[in-house]
């Protein structure tokens, strides 16, 4: 596993969430949490208290060049995918109950 990329992902994570909580009022929220699902894989995730994902969002959330913020060039979460799969992992964006978003990165424990 590529420590460097696994980091790369989880900042640019963290890095939308304070985008998108510096756009709402009321309390503001980021949660980080990494937690072991079985014997072999591992789960990043990170919430936030923003607006959510809109369903035009959802459709499109890890395509290149869609973005929601307005100097965003929509890379990103592109990128992240890419990284993520290559280490034979996945990656999801979902509604957060309560409100906001939930990012979930799962990956395999690497053995070395």
């Amino acid at each position: 596993m590529d420590r460097i990329q696994i980091q790369q992902v989880v900042q640019n994570l963290v890095r939308n969430a304070v985008d998108e909580i510096s756009l709402c009022e009321g309390e503001r929220h980021i949660w980080i949490n990494i937690s072991q699902r079985s014997d072999e894989r591992v789960e990043i995730s990170v919430a936030d208290t923003g607006r959510g994902l809109s369903e035009e969002i959802k459709e499109k959330l890890f395509q290149p060049f869609v973005t929601t913020k307005p100097n965003g060039m929509g890379v990103g979460l592109s990128v992240c995918r890419n990284i993520i799969e290559s280490h034979g992992g996945w990656i999801r964006g979902e509604d957060r109950s309560g409100g906001g978003t939930i990012f979930r990165v799962n990956l395999p424990i690497s053995q070395e």
